[in-house]
Protein backbone atom coordinates (compact mmCIF):
# COMPACT_ATOMS: atom_id res chain seq x y z
CA UNK A 1 0.00 0.00 0.00
CA UNK A 2 1.02 3.60 -0.56
CA UNK A 3 -0.96 5.95 1.63
CA UNK A 4 -2.37 6.15 5.14
CA UNK A 5 -4.54 3.66 6.97
CA UNK A 6 -5.55 2.00 10.21
CA UNK A 7 -7.12 -1.40 9.64
CA UNK A 8 -8.77 -3.99 11.87
CA UNK A 9 -9.79 -7.14 9.98
CA UNK A 10 -11.53 -10.22 11.31
CA UNK A 11 -9.87 -13.44 10.17
CA UNK A 12 -12.85 -15.77 10.37
CA UNK A 13 -10.88 -19.02 10.06
CA UNK A 14 -8.94 -18.35 13.27
CA UNK A 15 -11.21 -15.87 15.02
CA UNK A 16 -8.29 -13.44 15.27
CA UNK A 17 -8.32 -9.70 14.66
CA UNK A 18 -5.55 -8.41 12.39
CA UNK A 19 -4.52 -4.83 13.23
CA UNK A 20 -2.32 -2.68 11.03
CA UNK A 21 -1.23 0.97 10.66
CA UNK A 22 0.57 2.71 7.82
CA UNK A 23 4.36 2.90 7.89
CA UNK A 24 4.53 6.32 9.59
CA UNK A 25 1.37 6.13 11.67
CA UNK A 26 -0.49 8.92 9.89
CA UNK A 27 -3.78 7.36 11.01
CA UNK A 28 -4.33 6.40 14.68
CA UNK A 29 -5.23 3.05 16.19
CA UNK A 30 -5.37 2.59 19.98
CA UNK A 31 -6.00 -0.44 22.16
CA UNK A 32 -6.53 -1.15 25.84
CA UNK A 33 -7.46 -4.05 28.14
CA UNK A 34 -10.41 -3.78 30.47
CA UNK A 35 -11.50 -6.39 32.99
CA UNK A 36 -15.25 -6.90 33.13
CA UNK A 37 -15.93 -9.40 35.90
CA UNK A 38 -14.49 -12.73 34.76
CA UNK A 39 -13.94 -11.45 31.22
CA UNK A 40 -11.11 -9.38 29.80
CA UNK A 41 -12.05 -7.04 26.97
CA UNK A 42 -9.56 -5.73 24.43
CA UNK A 43 -10.85 -2.46 23.03
CA UNK A 44 -9.66 -1.06 19.70
CA UNK A 45 -10.51 2.45 18.48
CA UNK A 46 -9.25 5.39 16.45
CA UNK A 47 -9.84 7.72 19.39
CA UNK A 48 -9.00 7.51 23.07
CA UNK A 49 -12.44 8.80 24.07
CA UNK A 50 -14.05 5.78 22.41
CA UNK A 51 -12.00 3.50 24.67
CA UNK A 52 -12.84 5.67 27.68
CA UNK A 53 -16.52 5.40 26.77
CA UNK A 54 -16.38 1.61 26.97
CA UNK A 55 -14.44 1.80 30.23
CA UNK A 56 -16.84 4.37 31.65
CA UNK A 57 -14.12 6.95 32.37
CA UNK A 58 -10.68 8.09 31.31
CA UNK A 59 -7.84 6.15 32.98
CA UNK A 60 -5.43 8.10 35.21
CA UNK A 61 -2.55 10.02 33.59
CA UNK A 62 0.64 8.11 32.76
CA UNK A 63 3.48 9.64 34.88
CA UNK A 64 6.34 8.88 32.49
CA UNK A 65 4.56 10.47 29.52
CA UNK A 66 3.65 13.57 31.55
CA UNK A 67 7.24 13.90 32.79
CA UNK A 68 8.72 13.56 29.30
CA UNK A 69 6.33 16.20 28.00
CA UNK A 70 7.05 18.77 30.71
CA UNK A 71 10.80 18.28 30.33
CA UNK A 72 11.13 18.36 26.54
CA UNK A 73 7.71 18.92 24.94
CA UNK A 74 7.92 15.45 23.37
CA UNK A 75 4.86 13.22 23.12
CA UNK A 76 3.67 10.33 20.94
CA UNK A 77 7.26 9.05 21.01
CA UNK A 78 6.41 5.46 21.82
CA UNK A 79 3.46 3.13 21.99
CA UNK A 80 2.18 4.64 25.23
CA UNK A 81 -0.20 7.58 25.62
CA UNK A 82 -0.93 10.12 28.34
CA UNK A 83 -3.37 7.57 29.82
CA UNK A 84 -2.34 4.52 31.82
CA UNK A 85 -3.09 1.29 29.98
CA UNK A 86 -3.95 2.83 26.61
CA UNK A 87 -1.44 2.13 23.84
CA UNK A 88 -0.98 2.68 20.12
CA UNK A 89 -0.52 -0.06 17.57
CA UNK A 90 3.02 0.77 16.36
CA UNK A 91 3.37 2.35 12.90
CA UNK A 92 4.54 -0.13 10.29
CA UNK A 93 3.45 -3.13 12.36
CA UNK A 94 1.06 -6.00 11.81
CA UNK A 95 -0.52 -7.28 15.04
CA UNK A 96 -2.73 -10.29 15.72
CA UNK A 97 -5.24 -10.37 18.57
CA UNK A 98 -6.25 -13.98 19.08
CA UNK A 99 -9.39 -15.41 20.63
CA UNK A 100 -7.66 -15.74 24.01
CA UNK A 101 -7.02 -12.03 24.16
CA UNK A 102 -3.28 -12.31 23.51
CA UNK A 103 -1.72 -9.81 21.14
CA UNK A 104 1.35 -10.62 19.02
CA UNK A 105 3.00 -8.46 16.42
CA UNK A 106 5.95 -7.77 14.20
CA UNK A 107 7.02 -4.98 11.86
CA UNK A 108 6.13 -5.43 8.20
CA UNK A 109 8.35 -2.52 7.13
CA UNK A 110 11.91 -1.46 7.96
CA UNK A 111 13.35 1.92 7.01
CA UNK A 112 16.74 1.68 5.24
CA UNK A 113 19.95 2.42 7.09
CA UNK A 114 21.77 5.63 6.26
CA UNK A 115 24.88 5.32 4.10
CA UNK A 116 27.31 8.09 3.11
CA UNK A 117 27.32 6.65 -0.42
CA UNK A 118 23.60 7.21 -1.02
CA UNK A 119 22.70 10.32 -2.97
CA UNK A 120 19.44 12.17 -3.51
CA UNK A 121 19.63 12.91 -7.21
CA UNK A 122 17.64 16.10 -7.96
CA UNK A 123 15.75 14.67 -10.92
CA UNK A 124 14.77 11.51 -9.02
CA UNK A 125 13.68 13.54 -5.97
CA UNK A 126 11.57 15.79 -8.17
CA UNK A 127 9.97 12.79 -9.89
CA UNK A 128 9.11 11.15 -6.57
CA UNK A 129 7.47 14.30 -5.22
CA UNK A 130 5.55 14.91 -8.45
CA UNK A 131 4.23 11.34 -8.41
CA UNK A 132 3.38 11.55 -4.70
CA UNK A 133 1.34 14.68 -5.39
CA UNK A 134 -0.32 13.10 -8.43
CA UNK A 135 -1.42 10.07 -6.41
CA UNK A 136 -2.80 12.19 -3.58
CA UNK A 137 -4.87 14.33 -5.93
CA UNK A 138 -7.01 11.31 -6.78
CA UNK A 139 -10.35 12.13 -5.23
CA UNK A 140 -14.06 12.22 -5.88
CA UNK A 141 -14.07 15.72 -4.37
CA UNK A 142 -12.00 18.78 -5.35
CA UNK A 143 -8.83 19.27 -3.29
CA UNK A 144 -6.97 22.34 -2.08
CA UNK A 145 -3.40 22.83 -0.92
CA UNK A 146 -2.12 24.68 2.15
CA UNK A 147 0.24 27.47 1.07
CA UNK A 148 2.51 29.66 3.20
CA UNK A 149 4.83 30.95 0.51
CA UNK A 150 7.67 28.85 1.90
CA UNK A 151 9.53 26.15 0.00
CA UNK A 152 7.56 23.03 1.04
CA UNK A 153 4.07 24.33 0.40
CA UNK A 154 5.08 26.17 -2.79
CA UNK A 155 6.40 22.92 -4.26
CA UNK A 156 3.18 21.05 -3.39
CA UNK A 157 0.95 23.82 -4.80
CA UNK A 158 3.00 24.04 -8.00
CA UNK A 159 3.02 20.27 -8.51
CA UNK A 160 -0.73 20.07 -7.79
CA UNK A 161 -1.51 22.82 -10.30
CA UNK A 162 0.65 21.10 -12.92
CA UNK A 163 -0.92 17.67 -12.33
CA UNK A 164 -4.44 19.06 -12.54
CA UNK A 165 -3.70 20.28 -16.07
CA UNK A 166 -2.62 16.84 -17.28
CA UNK A 167 -4.36 14.28 -15.06
CA UNK A 168 -8.06 13.67 -15.65
CA UNK A 169 -8.48 12.29 -12.11
CA UNK A 170 -6.87 15.33 -10.45
CA UNK A 171 -9.24 18.03 -9.25
CA UNK A 172 -7.11 20.79 -7.71
CA UNK A 173 -9.35 23.70 -6.74
CA UNK A 174 -6.77 26.15 -5.40
CA UNK A 175 -4.63 27.08 -2.39
CA UNK A 176 -5.53 28.12 1.15
CA UNK A 177 -3.42 30.74 2.96
CA UNK A 178 -3.48 31.42 6.70
CA UNK A 179 -2.93 34.91 8.07
CA UNK A 180 -3.79 37.35 10.85
CA UNK A 181 -6.44 40.05 10.85
CA UNK A 182 -6.15 43.62 12.15
CA UNK A 183 -2.38 43.59 11.66
CA UNK A 184 -2.18 41.82 15.02
CA UNK A 185 0.88 39.83 14.03
CA UNK A 186 2.31 41.50 10.95
CA UNK A 187 5.80 40.10 11.52
CA UNK A 188 4.40 36.55 11.41
CA UNK A 189 1.92 37.02 8.57
CA UNK A 190 2.83 35.24 5.33
CA UNK A 191 -0.22 36.03 3.23
CA UNK A 192 1.66 38.54 1.08
CA UNK A 193 4.43 36.04 0.30
CA UNK A 194 1.97 33.32 -0.59
CA UNK A 195 -0.25 35.58 -2.70
CA UNK A 196 2.80 36.91 -4.57
CA UNK A 197 3.85 33.33 -5.39
CA UNK A 198 0.39 32.57 -6.75
CA UNK A 199 0.27 35.76 -8.83
CA UNK A 200 3.77 35.35 -10.22
CA UNK A 201 4.03 31.61 -10.72
CA UNK A 202 0.51 30.10 -10.65
CA UNK A 203 -1.71 32.82 -12.11
CA UNK A 204 -4.44 30.32 -13.06
CA UNK A 205 -4.71 28.98 -9.50
CA UNK A 206 -7.40 30.35 -7.19
CA UNK A 207 -6.36 31.20 -3.67
CA UNK A 208 -8.34 31.71 -0.49
CA UNK A 209 -7.12 33.64 2.55
CA UNK A 210 -8.25 32.61 6.03
CA UNK A 211 -7.67 35.35 8.61
CA UNK A 212 -7.69 34.83 12.37
CA UNK A 213 -6.74 36.71 15.52
CA UNK A 214 -3.23 35.93 16.69
CA UNK A 215 -4.39 35.86 20.30
CA UNK A 216 -6.56 32.83 21.09
CA UNK A 217 -9.34 32.86 23.65
CA UNK A 218 -9.47 30.59 26.66
CA UNK A 219 -12.58 28.91 25.23
CA UNK A 220 -10.75 28.20 21.97
CA UNK A 221 -7.81 26.61 23.80
CA UNK A 222 -10.13 24.46 25.92
CA UNK A 223 -11.92 23.31 22.77
CA UNK A 224 -8.54 22.51 21.18
CA UNK A 225 -7.56 20.46 24.26
CA UNK A 226 -10.84 18.55 23.98
CA UNK A 227 -10.27 17.79 20.29
CA UNK A 228 -6.65 16.70 20.76
CA UNK A 229 -7.36 14.45 23.80
CA UNK A 230 -3.69 14.72 24.82
CA UNK A 231 -1.42 17.73 25.50
CA UNK A 232 0.17 19.55 22.56
CA UNK A 233 3.66 21.06 22.49
CA UNK A 234 2.77 24.38 20.83
CA UNK A 235 -0.32 26.59 20.61
CA UNK A 236 0.45 26.99 16.89
CA UNK A 237 -1.60 23.78 16.52
CA UNK A 238 -4.59 26.09 16.88
CA UNK A 239 -3.94 27.40 13.35
CA UNK A 240 -4.71 23.96 11.91
CA UNK A 241 -7.96 23.74 13.86
CA UNK A 242 -8.98 27.17 12.55
CA UNK A 243 -8.09 26.71 8.89
CA UNK A 244 -9.58 23.22 8.57
CA UNK A 245 -12.83 24.57 9.95
CA UNK A 246 -12.69 27.36 7.35
CA UNK A 247 -11.97 24.89 4.55
CA UNK A 248 -14.91 22.75 5.65
CA UNK A 249 -17.21 25.77 5.68
CA UNK A 250 -16.11 26.56 2.12
CA UNK A 251 -17.22 23.09 1.05
CA UNK A 252 -13.88 21.36 0.48
CA UNK A 253 -13.06 17.90 1.85
CA UNK A 254 -9.48 17.07 0.74
CA UNK A 255 -6.34 19.03 1.60
CA UNK A 256 -2.76 18.48 0.44
CA UNK A 257 -0.22 19.55 3.04
CA UNK A 258 3.55 20.03 3.17
CA UNK A 259 3.65 18.12 6.43
CA UNK A 260 6.78 16.08 7.07
CA UNK A 261 9.22 18.02 4.89
CA UNK A 262 10.88 19.66 7.91
CA UNK A 263 11.58 16.29 9.52
CA UNK A 264 12.48 14.36 6.36
CA UNK A 265 14.72 17.03 4.86
CA UNK A 266 16.05 18.84 7.94
CA UNK A 267 14.01 22.02 7.73
CA UNK A 268 14.01 23.11 11.38
CA UNK A 269 17.09 25.23 10.81
CA UNK A 270 17.22 26.93 14.22
CA UNK A 271 17.42 23.54 15.88
CA UNK A 272 19.23 21.41 13.34
CA UNK A 273 21.89 23.93 12.32
CA UNK A 274 22.88 24.53 15.93
CA UNK A 275 23.13 20.78 16.39
CA UNK A 276 25.29 20.51 13.26
CA UNK A 277 27.58 23.20 14.68
CA UNK A 278 27.71 21.29 17.98
CA UNK A 279 28.68 18.09 16.16
CA UNK A 280 31.44 19.95 14.34
CA UNK A 281 32.79 21.23 17.67
CA UNK A 282 32.71 17.75 19.21
CA UNK A 283 34.67 16.35 16.26
CA UNK A 284 37.30 19.11 16.37
CA UNK A 285 36.06 21.11 13.37
CA UNK A 286 36.05 24.44 15.18
CA UNK A 287 36.56 26.75 12.18
CA UNK A 288 33.52 25.42 10.24
CA UNK A 289 31.43 25.74 13.42
CA UNK A 290 32.63 29.32 13.89
CA UNK A 291 31.76 30.09 10.28
CA UNK A 292 28.21 28.86 10.87
CA UNK A 293 27.90 31.34 13.73
CA UNK A 294 29.34 34.16 11.63
CA UNK A 295 27.00 33.64 8.67
CA UNK A 296 23.95 33.25 10.91
CA UNK A 297 23.07 29.68 9.94
CA UNK A 298 23.63 28.69 13.61
CA UNK A 299 22.42 30.90 16.44
CA UNK A 300 24.53 31.35 19.61
CA UNK A 301 21.62 30.77 22.01
CA UNK A 302 20.54 27.59 20.22
CA UNK A 303 24.12 26.33 20.11
CA UNK A 304 24.52 26.97 23.84
CA UNK A 305 21.35 24.97 24.45
CA UNK A 306 22.74 22.05 22.44
CA UNK A 307 26.11 22.20 24.19
CA UNK A 308 24.43 22.19 27.61
CA UNK A 309 23.24 18.62 27.04
CA UNK A 310 26.90 17.55 27.01
CA UNK A 311 27.14 18.42 30.71
CA UNK A 312 26.72 15.67 33.35
CA UNK A 313 23.13 14.42 33.63
CA UNK A 314 22.52 15.61 37.20
CA UNK A 315 23.77 19.08 36.33
CA UNK A 316 21.52 19.28 33.26
CA UNK A 317 18.55 18.09 35.27
CA UNK A 318 19.14 20.78 37.89
CA UNK A 319 19.56 23.49 35.26
CA UNK A 320 16.27 22.55 33.63
CA UNK A 321 14.44 22.62 36.96
CA UNK A 322 15.75 26.12 37.68
CA UNK A 323 15.58 27.69 34.22
CA UNK A 324 12.84 26.01 32.17
CA UNK A 325 9.31 27.16 33.12
CA UNK A 326 7.70 23.84 32.16
CA UNK A 327 10.02 22.05 34.60
CA UNK A 328 9.45 24.68 37.29
CA UNK A 329 5.68 24.16 37.22
CA UNK A 330 6.02 20.37 37.57
CA UNK A 331 4.83 19.13 40.96
CA UNK A 332 7.53 18.24 43.48
CA UNK A 333 6.16 14.70 43.77
CA UNK A 334 6.36 14.03 40.02
CA UNK A 335 9.83 15.59 39.85
CA UNK A 336 11.09 13.27 42.58
CA UNK A 337 9.33 10.11 41.36
CA UNK A 338 10.58 10.48 37.79
CA UNK A 339 14.24 11.18 38.62
CA UNK A 340 15.39 7.77 37.26
CA UNK A 341 13.52 8.37 33.99
CA UNK A 342 15.56 11.46 33.14
CA UNK A 343 18.42 9.29 31.89
CA UNK A 344 16.41 8.20 28.83
CA UNK A 345 15.60 11.78 27.84
CA UNK A 346 19.18 12.81 28.51
CA UNK A 347 20.55 10.22 26.08
CA UNK A 348 18.01 11.12 23.42
CA UNK A 349 18.92 14.82 23.53
CA UNK A 350 22.61 13.96 23.15
CA UNK A 351 22.11 12.11 19.84
CA UNK A 352 24.15 13.38 16.91
CA UNK A 353 22.39 15.07 14.01
CA UNK A 354 22.18 11.93 11.89
CA UNK A 355 20.41 10.11 14.72
CA UNK A 356 18.28 13.16 15.53
CA UNK A 357 16.88 13.45 12.02
CA UNK A 358 15.99 9.76 11.91
CA UNK A 359 14.37 9.81 15.36
CA UNK A 360 12.41 12.95 14.54
CA UNK A 361 10.85 11.12 11.59
CA UNK A 362 10.23 7.80 13.29
CA UNK A 363 9.75 8.64 16.98
CA UNK A 364 10.17 12.08 18.53
CA UNK A 365 8.66 14.76 16.29
CA UNK A 366 6.65 13.61 13.30
CA UNK A 367 4.37 11.20 15.24
CA UNK A 368 3.04 13.97 17.48
CA UNK A 369 2.57 16.35 14.52
CA UNK A 370 0.59 13.67 12.71
CA UNK A 371 -1.65 13.29 15.77
CA UNK A 372 -2.26 17.04 15.91
CA UNK A 373 -3.22 17.19 12.25
CA UNK A 374 -5.43 14.11 12.39
CA UNK A 375 -7.46 15.41 15.33
CA UNK A 376 -7.80 18.94 13.91
CA UNK A 377 -8.72 17.85 10.40
CA UNK A 378 -11.09 15.03 11.35
CA UNK A 379 -12.89 17.37 13.73
CA UNK A 380 -14.04 19.19 10.58
CA UNK A 381 -14.37 16.11 8.39
CA UNK A 382 -11.29 17.05 6.33
CA UNK A 383 -8.90 14.46 4.87
CA UNK A 384 -5.29 15.68 4.88
CA UNK A 385 -2.88 14.03 2.46
CA UNK A 386 0.87 14.58 2.80
CA UNK A 387 3.00 13.95 -0.33
CA UNK A 388 6.28 14.34 1.58
CA UNK A 389 5.29 11.28 3.61
CA UNK A 390 5.06 9.02 0.59
CA UNK A 391 7.01 6.00 1.83
CA UNK A 392 9.19 5.89 -1.30
CA UNK A 393 10.37 9.45 -0.72
CA UNK A 394 10.93 8.94 3.01
CA UNK A 395 12.94 5.78 2.31
CA UNK A 396 15.17 7.58 -0.18
CA UNK A 397 15.72 10.44 2.27
CA UNK A 398 16.49 8.26 5.31
CA UNK A 399 19.00 6.28 3.25
CA UNK A 400 20.92 9.46 2.38
CA UNK A 401 23.31 11.29 4.76
CA UNK A 402 22.54 14.66 6.37
CA UNK A 403 24.77 16.45 3.87
CA UNK A 404 22.48 15.30 1.06
CA UNK A 405 19.16 15.95 2.77
CA UNK A 406 19.83 19.11 4.71
CA UNK A 407 23.12 20.70 3.71
CA UNK A 408 24.88 23.09 6.07
CA UNK A 409 23.26 26.45 5.37
CA UNK A 410 19.56 26.82 4.50
CA UNK A 411 18.38 23.29 5.28
CA UNK A 412 16.32 21.14 2.87
CA UNK A 413 19.17 21.08 0.36
CA UNK A 414 17.67 18.10 -1.50
CA UNK A 415 14.42 20.00 -2.14
CA UNK A 416 16.24 23.17 -3.19
CA UNK A 417 18.39 21.25 -5.66
CA UNK A 418 15.44 19.30 -7.03
CA UNK A 419 13.35 22.39 -7.79
CA UNK A 420 16.05 24.90 -8.67
CA UNK A 421 15.00 26.34 -12.01
CA UNK A 422 11.48 25.01 -11.52
CA UNK A 423 10.42 27.64 -8.97
CA UNK A 424 11.53 31.27 -8.46
CA UNK A 425 14.96 31.72 -6.82
CA UNK A 426 13.43 33.81 -4.04
CA UNK A 427 11.38 30.76 -3.04
CA UNK A 428 14.17 28.23 -3.54
CA UNK A 429 16.83 30.03 -1.52
CA UNK A 430 14.78 31.93 1.05
CA UNK A 431 15.59 30.92 4.61
CA UNK A 432 12.84 29.14 6.51
CA UNK A 433 9.69 31.20 6.96
CA UNK A 434 8.03 31.55 10.36
CA UNK A 435 5.95 28.41 10.17
CA UNK A 436 2.25 27.68 10.29
CA UNK A 437 0.56 29.42 13.21
CA UNK A 438 3.79 30.94 14.48
CA UNK A 439 2.23 34.01 16.11
CA UNK A 440 -0.03 32.03 18.45
CA UNK A 441 2.87 30.62 20.45
CA UNK A 442 3.85 34.08 21.72
CA UNK A 443 0.41 34.90 23.15
CA UNK A 444 0.23 32.56 26.15
CA UNK A 445 0.83 35.27 28.76
CA UNK A 446 -1.85 37.46 27.17
CA UNK A 447 -4.69 34.95 27.47
CA UNK A 448 -7.02 35.39 30.42
CA UNK A 449 -7.39 32.03 32.11
CA UNK A 450 -10.44 32.12 34.35
CA UNK A 451 -12.46 28.98 33.58
CA UNK A 452 -9.29 26.87 33.61
CA UNK A 453 -8.74 27.19 37.35
CA UNK A 454 -12.37 26.29 38.05
CA UNK A 455 -12.29 23.25 35.76
CA UNK A 456 -9.08 21.73 37.13
CA UNK A 457 -9.65 18.61 39.26
CA UNK A 458 -8.62 18.62 42.90
CA UNK A 459 -5.85 16.15 42.09
CA UNK A 460 -4.23 18.42 39.47
CA UNK A 461 -1.63 19.30 42.13
CA UNK A 462 -0.27 15.75 41.79
CA UNK A 463 1.08 16.77 38.40
CA UNK A 464 1.49 20.54 38.44
CA UNK A 465 2.46 23.18 40.96
CA UNK A 466 -0.53 25.42 40.39
CA UNK A 467 0.94 28.39 42.34
CA UNK A 468 4.06 28.24 40.15
CA UNK A 469 1.92 28.05 37.01
CA UNK A 470 -0.13 31.07 38.07
CA UNK A 471 3.04 32.97 38.88
CA UNK A 472 4.61 32.27 35.49
CA UNK A 473 1.44 33.21 33.64
CA UNK A 474 1.30 36.52 35.49
CA UNK A 475 4.60 37.61 33.95
CA UNK A 476 4.38 39.93 30.93
CA UNK A 477 6.34 37.41 28.85
CA UNK A 478 7.92 34.03 29.39
CA UNK A 479 9.85 31.33 27.59
CA UNK A 480 7.76 29.41 25.06
CA UNK A 481 8.18 26.20 27.08
CA UNK A 482 5.71 27.58 29.64
CA UNK A 483 3.05 26.47 27.18
CA UNK A 484 3.84 22.84 28.00
CA UNK A 485 2.62 23.41 31.55
CA UNK A 486 -0.41 25.35 30.32
CA UNK A 487 -1.25 22.61 27.82
CA UNK A 488 -1.06 19.95 30.52
CA UNK A 489 -3.39 22.01 32.72
CA UNK A 490 -5.87 22.46 29.85
CA UNK A 491 -5.78 18.72 29.24
CA UNK A 492 -6.37 17.89 32.93
CA UNK A 493 -9.28 20.32 32.99
CA UNK A 494 -10.75 18.81 29.82
CA UNK A 495 -10.63 15.13 30.78
CA UNK A 496 -11.86 15.77 34.34
CA UNK A 497 -15.55 15.08 34.41
CA UNK A 498 -15.86 14.99 30.61
CA UNK A 499 -18.31 12.49 29.18
CA UNK A 500 -16.24 10.37 26.79
CA UNK A 501 -17.82 9.22 23.56
CA UNK A 502 -18.16 12.35 21.45
CA UNK A 503 -17.50 11.24 17.86
CA UNK A 504 -14.66 12.44 15.64
CA UNK A 505 -16.84 14.48 13.30
CA UNK A 506 -19.35 15.80 15.81
CA UNK A 507 -20.82 19.27 15.18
Amino acid sequence: FNGMWALVLLERASGSLICCRDRLGVKPLYYARDNKGDRQLTILASEIRAIASVMGAYPPPEPKTVFDFLMTGVSDHGCGTFFQGIHSVPPGWLMRLDGEGDMHGKPYHQWPETSPDNRLEPERTRELIADAVRLRLRSDAPSVTLLSGGLDSSIISAMAARASRTETRSRHAGAYIYGYRHGSAAEHDETALAAAFIAGHLPDTRHFIHLADARPSEAELLELAHIQEEPIATPSVLAGYRIFRGIRDAGFKVVLSGEGADEVFGGYTARYMSQLARDKIFTGRLLPALQMLRDGSAKPAQLANQLAWALPANLVRGLLRRARPSAQVMSAALWADMAPEFAVLYQDRRADLEQRLRRDVTATNLPMILRWTDRNSMRSGIEVRSPYLDWRLVSAALAAPVSERMGDDHGKLALRRAFSGQLPDEVIWRRKTHGFGNAEQFQVNHVRFDALWEKLPTWAGDWLSLPALRRELARPASHTTLWWGVSLALWLATIHGEQPGRPRNAP
